[in-house]
């Protein structure tokens, strides 16, 4: 995945006829010999990850990709391996990558071929997908690799033909120490998510269950692979009206309100007075290592998912918080530090106005770009990523920030 999440730009495109589509499928299957092999052991999901972000990346629009994706893993469930498989407490149920990748991708370059011929019926876009349009940007910087993952899912109905299914859902994994355990999140938090919300009827407490019991899980993975890698984690989940918020480490949730970006989440950091009290009553420590707190000298933050070797003075437990979306919330952001860190809140609020004075309404996937290459430009060599959910049509967000700015400066 990582060749594949380094892309330097983001290149969304909507597709309005299925002839789009089916000419992108063919380029995917001319191109699709340099997919990169998935190492290690994954544990089976719904659908493989991998192989929806090579089709994103690949020009096939992210509806589409969740959809064949979806349709590959239950026409090939018995074959390949990946039928869901319900996680028990202590019990590791892994596959050998090694063989399932290379199995996946030639029985998917087959599947999709068929698709490009129209010998198989094109998939049909959920008619709730474009209720949160979005923009995307994943960049690797300046570091040498990008750990950085996200989840865009603003309909689980691309997921499942549950009847009635609802709600949406955004994350951004920031990965240190390698980008395993960003993975894991990626590919799987959300069926957390799903496999809770039918049990858990209070919605206020969901994210905090769906925390814990995915923390399990993935303490399990890194225990029986090795792995040593952490990631931290901003989800949104959103339903009714009302956005769930649950966060464990330093990437930001922030909200274009009226006229003014806010920071909706915390960050956890060693120096923070409850963090270093819990930190050392858990027997660690917080030193400073040229001028920066770290947990016993090596973390920078003191919550993430995986670190297993820090824990329990690095904690997976979230903060998590309610939001009652309103007619004056117009966009929702999920960021890294790498972005986030770089920009204060007014200098995003001036990048967006910079951006709609300067662009129309149909360049919208180019904001969260736009953004984050201000961030380089303040300086950031860190992994940039920038989800930029618009929670009111494109057109409103447009004309409410003109209003605001009838002028076209960032005065």
């Amino acid at each position: 995945m990582d060749e594949v999440s380094e892309n330097n730009g983001s290149v969304l495109k909507q597709f309005d006829c299925d002839e789009e589509l089916v000419k992108a499928l063919k380029n995917y299957s001319i191109s699709s010999s340099a997919q990169p092999a998935v190492p290690g052991v994954q544990i089976r999901s719904r659908p493989p990850f991998f192989q929806v972000k090579n089709l994103f990346y690949r020009n096939i629009p992210l509806w589409a990709a969740y959809e064949l994706s979806c349709s590959f893993v239950d026409q090939f469930a018995e074959e390949l391996e990946t039928q869901r498989a319900p996680f028990v407490d202590g019990v590791y149920d892994g596959i050998d990558a090694t063989l399932w990748c290379r199995r996946i991708i030639s029985r998917f370059e087959e599947f999709i071929g068929k698709h490009a011929k129209e010998e198989k019926q094109l998939p049909v876009k959920p008619a709730d997908w474009d209720k949160y349009l979005f923009s995307l940007s994943s960049q690797k910087n300046r570091k040498p690799k990008m750990e950085d993952r996200h989840t865009i899912l603003p309909t689980f109905s691309v997921l499942t033909k549950e009847e009635n299914i609802s709600g949406s859902f955004f994350a951004v994994f920031d990965g240190h120490h390698g980008s395993e355990c960003a993975s894991y999140c990626a590919s799987h938090f959300h069926d957390t998510l799903l496999e809770l919300r039918q049990s858990e009827e209070n919605k206020n407490n969901l994210l905090k269950k769906v925390f814990e019991s995915f923390d399990k899980r993935l303490t399990l993975r890194c225990k029986h692979e090795n792995i040593k890698s952490g990631t931290t984690a901003s989800c949104v989940y959103i339903s009714d009206g009302v956005a769930y918020l649950g966060w464990c480490g330093d990437s930001s949730i922030g909200m274009l309100q009226n006229d003014c970006v806010v920071t909706l989440s915390s960050r956890h950091q060693p120096d923070d007075p409850e963090e270093q009290k819990r930190i050392e009553d858990a027997g660690g420590m917080v030193v400073l290592i040229q001028g920066e707190p770290r947990v016993n000298g090596v973390l920078n933050i003191s919550r993430s998912l995986g670190d297993i070797q820090a824990k329990p003075m690095i904690s997976s437990t979230p903060d998590t918080r309610k939001y009652t979306l309103t007619d004056t919330d117009y966009l929702l952001f999920l960021a890294s530090d790498g972005v986030w860190d770089s920009l204060v809140e007014d200098e995003i609020l001036f990048s967006l106005k910079e951006f709609v004075a300067t662009h129309s309404t149909d360049d919208y996937k180019s904001l969260a770009d736009f953004i984050s290459q201000k961030a380089k430009e303040n300086g950031s060599s860190d992994n940039l990523t920038l989800i930029v959910v618009f929670l009111q049509p494109v057109q409103t967000v447009w004309d409410h920030v003109k209003e605001k700015n009838p002028t076209g400066s960032n005065e």
